[in-house]
């Protein structure tokens, strides 16, 4: 049986272990050879009850999104959604864009998470988190998210993100580098 947590301060429960995309549709180029063998694997995953998947534009080119998008037709609203969009598009036009074309990609009218997948010092993080706002605002997005922020990173998106929550940081976290557990860690959890 699954174990559900809630996602940051959010009633949305989430499952405690899910699906990650990253090598599903190809590496950072799309292939589509084990497109029927991807489907079904996150298919298998979703009825052992990882039904929190997670993906990015960049991975594949977007086929990722493609495969999840095929894998889900049919039981969208039993599943939680989370990709990103790359550095390059946290231009404000550009992540308004983005979210759309993973919008048809997931063949969704909703994400559940989207998450600003790198900070990008060439782009006021303001531009970024106003885009974020207005996608909530819009219904497109239900919750905001950052990856491979440091916390002076999360506290200026924060301080942006006119009263959206940003209700989680996905960084790399295992045995062999555990350096979030420094300062990340207490400040997500404070």
């Amino acid at each position: 049986m699954m174990i559900f947590k809630k996602l940051g301060t959010t009633d949305t429960a989430v499952a405690a272990i899910g699906q990650g995309c990253m090598g599903i549709g190809g590496e950072l180029s799309a292939d589509s050879t084990r497109d029927a063998e991807q489907i079904k694997a996150i298919r298998a995953g979703i009825d052992l009850g990882m039904t929190f998947i997670d993906t990015a534009e960049v991975y594949g080119k977007g086929h990722s999104e493609e495969l999840v998008g095929q894998a889900v037709r049919g039981i969208r609203d039993s599943v939680f959604i989370a990709t990103k969009f790359s550095p390059e598009n946290n231009g404000y036009d550009n992540v308004l864009s983005a979210a759309e074309e993973s919008l048809r990609r997931l063949n969704s009218d909703y994400i559940d998470l989207y998450q600003v997948h790198w900070p990008n010092p060439a782009i006021p993080v303001e531009e970024t988190m106003l885009a974020m706002v207005k996608l909530v605002e819009d219904g497109k997005v239900r919750h905001v998210g950052l990856s491979n922020f440091s916390v002076p990173e999360m506290q200026a998106a924060r301080a942006v993100a006119q009263g959206v929550e940003v209700v989680s940081n996905q960084v790399e976290y295992n045995l062999f580098d555990r350096f979030i557990e420094q300062r990340v860690l207490p400040y997500c959890r404070g």
